[in-house]
């Protein structure tokens, strides 16, 4: 038995694989963080509402959630608080 085991597993592992894969291009567009903070000084003269500053920031940055904390110096809970 233990010949055929072996067999079978040579014959698996010699097989052509055809399992299909989805390629996802993970590249994403993100300002960079010089710009971002430029950005920022600018919505901070804003009008606008602290909630809209950072909806908006988040949104023309798409920067991960610490580096638009770090970019517009206010703590990361409360952007993902505000920003939810």
């Amino acid at each position: 038995m233990d010949i055929v085991a072996k067999e079978e597993f040579i014959k698996f592992t010699n097989m052509e694989e055809e399992d299909k894969f989805i390629e996802i291009d993970e590249k994403i567009n993100r300002m960079e963080e010089s710009q971002a903070r430029i950005l920022w000084d600018e919505l901070a003269k804003s009008e606008e509402c602290l909630e809209e500053k950072l909806k908006s920031f988040k949104e023309k940055t798409n920067l991960p959630l610490r580096k638009l904390a770090e970019s517009a110096g206010i703590n990361k809970d409360k952007i993902n608080k505000v920003t939810k």
